[in-house]
């Protein structure tokens, strides 16, 4: 699309300056309704006179990160290893930016590297002009004229890189799809014919071999949930939570965190690109039918869920000192075997539901975070109100979460909570498999 426009009168500028414009547009809206939400619901008191210095933090804010985001986009090879890239950034480092508030303060070092980075500013920027003791107009300059620096940052960086035009991705995903078929066809001859198992076997290399030439995703997969282990009983402490240490609420929640990451957000947001690209459409005209594809897809994200897990699991015991119990390893393993079919078939079934790939890692996302928090990934789950927290428990994620911590702390089989995964991952699969499309 930017090769094409670059044939048109549109200055890349204006492009840009309109892709931004619709974004601030959603974020003003979406800071409009916190603000309502923080007025109605928690007595949050706005004072009129500094109302102009947040809505100019707010412009500065949107400028800084879209400056950030572009430079983003126009340094990474593919669409997922932007959203991995941003994703992971802007969750690892909440937790040192004073996005969340816990008890006590930061190690030093852990609130220096916040203070390296934009978003410890922009939380300072927003903050100042809403907070009941501040004085005079409630602009934090500092932290605005951090901001302007990184926003010049990004926006030379992604003027300078934007600039090139994107041969070489153009030409990897041509060759991608003619891998895929040579794979599948490959694999035919190997088991002596287009067999089932020769076709997933195809795909299912195909799949592997794609995870591993793109960097990012394999850190977004693999060093994410393993830097939450390490880093946050460091940031925050040890703390017992809920009857048990943080380290062993990190360790026993890490590993869906990990495994919703690469089958709910990830896989899906692959197969819905492979689409819209028209890879999927070329292999129609293969032997390759939509079960084998997806079989070879949801394999390979077993696969990584599984290495994913290992590592989580690993830095646990070296780090904390934290272990499953030795009755717990075969309950374990079936839930977390469970969860990844689970969620890789609501991910499915949302690709499958949305017509446009650049829609579905917004909504997984979307669905995602608010309930990996609402769950009991993260320990802020217990200050819930009731009705919260009974809806979550409805919900695959919460169920998955408490099945494993059962298996792991207790050797425990949860049945109830396995029987409401399983119903959701059925649910997925038929969705899926109903309205699998080849073309967009």
């Amino acid at each position: 699309m930017l090769k094409r426009l670059r044939g048109t009168p549109l200055p890349m500028w204006a492009h840009l300056a309109g892709r931004a414009g619709a974004a601030a547009w959603v974020a003003v809206l979406g800071t409009t309704v916190m603000l309502v939400v923080g007025v109605l619901a928690y007595g949050l008191e706005l004072d009129p006179v500094r109302l102009p210095s947040l809505l100019a933090a707010l412009v500065v804010v949107i400028a800084t990160f879209a400056s950030l985001g572009f430079a983003v986009a126009a340094l990474a090879r593919s669409s997922q290893a932007v959203l991995s890239t941003t994703m992971g950034a802007v969750v690892l480092l909440s937790f040192v930016s004073e996005v969340f508030a816990f008890e006590g303060e930061l190690p030093r070092w852990a609130e220096v590297t916040g203070l390296l980075f934009p978003l410890r500013h922009a939380v300072e920027a927003l903050a100042l002009p809403l907070a009941v003791d501040a004085t005079g107009t409630g602009l934090a300059w500092g932290s605005l004229a951090a901001l302007v620096g990184w926003a010049v940052l990004g926006g030379l960086i992604a003027t300078r890189a934007l600039g090139r035009e994107r041969a070489v991705a153009a030409g990897r995903v041509s060759r991608g799809a003619a891998t895929a078929t040579a794979g599948a066809e490959r694999s035919a001859l190997r088991f002596g014919g287009p067999s089932g198992p020769g076709l997933v076997w195809g795909q299912l290399r195909h799949a592997n071999r794609s995870v591993w030439r793109e960097p990012v995703y394999a850190f977004f997969a693999l060093a994410f949930p393993s830097l939450f282990v390490v880093l946050l009983p460091l940031v925050i402490g040890d703390p017992v939570v809920d009857g048990f240490a943080f380290s062993v609420w990190m360790t026993t929640g890490m590993p869906v965190f990990g495994l919703a990451l690469i089958a709910y957000v990830t896989l899906p947001e692959t197969v819905a690109t492979a689409r819209d690209q028209g890879v999927l459409k070329r292999l129609r005209g293969t032997p390759v039918p939509a079960w084998a594809y997806l079989a070879g897809r949801i394999v390979s994200t077993f696969w990584v869920v599984a290495l994913a897990v290992a590592i989580v699991l690993l830095l646990g015991w070296l780090v904390h000192d934290v272990t499953p119990v030795a009755t717990g390893w075969p309950p374990l393993l079936v839930t977390l075997a469970l969860g990844t079919a689970c969620l890789g078939a609501l991910g499915l079934a949302v690709a499958s539901l949305v017509p446009d790939a650049d829609a579905v890692p917004g909504i997984t996302l979307a669905t995602f975070m608010p309930l990996a928090f609402l769950s009991g990934v993260f320990p802020l789950a217990e200050v819930l109100p009731e009705v919260v927290a009974d809806l979550a428990g409805v919900l695959p994620l919460a169920p998955l979460i408490d099945a494993t911590r059962a298996a792991f702390l207790d050797g425990l089989w949860a049945g109830r909570e396995l029987a409401i995964v399983a119903s959701w991952a059925a649910l997925g699969a038929v969705l899926a498999v109903w309205r699998f499309r080849w073309e967009p």
